[in-house]
């Protein structure tokens, strides 16, 4: 979970200089974080935000590192980065600043996604494990002490820490940020999955700039704890059912974070996902395997369809 990631590689590394920083990406090739040291490691739905201070000019003969902001154009415009955050609609979306709510300080940030296989690994500096050489670690970060290594990362970004907003400013709230539950954060994010009505709760959950930090596994195993049928419209629910949905979605993910810092796993039981054919842990009905474009298509029927679990008996149609 993102969320543990991010904790771990805060404790690594922050507060001491970096003495490695190999930023193994196309367009950063020049970037330098030599020296760098990090303030904070910050998750924010599935991005992790890795901020640093005293970041040590770039080298100028790179262009496009010169100038963080334009490390990689096509991920720094968030409307190329996600074809989606083009749609109109995006424009009548609440949105929740990621960003902190005092004045950005000053610094750089390296901002990753690691997309479906990513990974981050944080080994003793020196030890044979650290060396890095792998063609899938695509960052390598370290300290006199610990070297924390990103493998098959899906996103590698270099931005001013004041800029974090051209790449996660289109995203909703963050469903583990502080009093969510009970602040504005779910309100935002409930009148966000409302913005298209006609749309399946499955896909809206999913939607980052309704939510962010939902997936297949938190949106399968929240509509089954509400008994709700995946594929009701959105506009079907008032927004006080809304608002309950994404509560009982923040009340699990919290949960399996809980789990995580004290057995070190970072998850909880599956109730639903993943348990296709096997007996639903309510009922016995055996669960079954939709998409979200409908309960009778296969998710490997189209190249947008997201994986579905759900328990027939339990989740009827209302």
């Amino acid at each position: 979970m993102l969320r543990l990631t991010a904790e771990r590689l805060g404790a690594a590394l922050a507060g001491s200089p970096l003495v490695r920083a190999e930023l193994r990406w196309p367009s950063l090739a020049g970037a330098d974080l030599v020296g760098a040291t990090l303030r904070e490691a910050v998750a924010y739905g599935k991005h992790l935000l890795l901020r640093f201070d005293d970041a040590p000019a770039p080298a100028a003969t790179d262009p496009a590192v010169a100038d963080p902001t334009v490390a990689d154009p096509a991920v720094a415009d968030p409307a190329v980065a996600d074809p989606a955050v083009a749609d109109p609609a995006v424009t009548a979306r609440p949105r929740a600043a990621p960003l902190p709510d005092a004045e950005p300080p000053s610094g750089l940030t390296l901002h990753a996604h690691l997309r479906m296989d990513g990974s981050w690994d944080v080994r003793r500096t020196g030890s044979r494990e650290a060396a890095g050489r792998s063609a899938a670690v695509r960052a390598v970060l370290a300290t006199d002490t610990w070297t924390c290594l990103g493998w098959r990362l899906g996103m590698l970004d270099l931005v001013r820490t004041r800029d974090e907003g051209a790449l996660v400013g289109h995203l909703g709230p963050d469903v583990l940020s502080p009093g969510f539950a009970t602040g504005d954060g779910v309100v935002i994010g409930a009148r966000g999955l409302a913005v298209e009505p006609g749309r399946a709760v499955c896909a809206a959950l999913l939607d980052q700039r309704a939510v962010a930090g939902l997936g297949t596994i938190w949106m399968a195993e929240t509509l089954f704890a509400e008994r709700l049928w995946p594929w009701t419209r959105v506009g079907d629910l008032d927004e006080a059912g809304r608002v309950r949905l994404l509560r009982t979605a923040a009340r699990l993910i919290g949960g399996s974070v809980t789990v995580g810092r004290r057995s070190g796993l970072g998850a909880v039981e599956r109730r639903v996902h993943g348990r296709h054919h096997r007996p639903c842990a309510r009922c016995g009905t055996p669960i079954a395997l939709g998409s979200t474009t409908g309960p009778e298509v296969r998710p490997d029927q189209g190249a947008f369809e997201r994986v579905v679990y759900w328990c027939p008996s339990c989740q009827r149609p209302r």
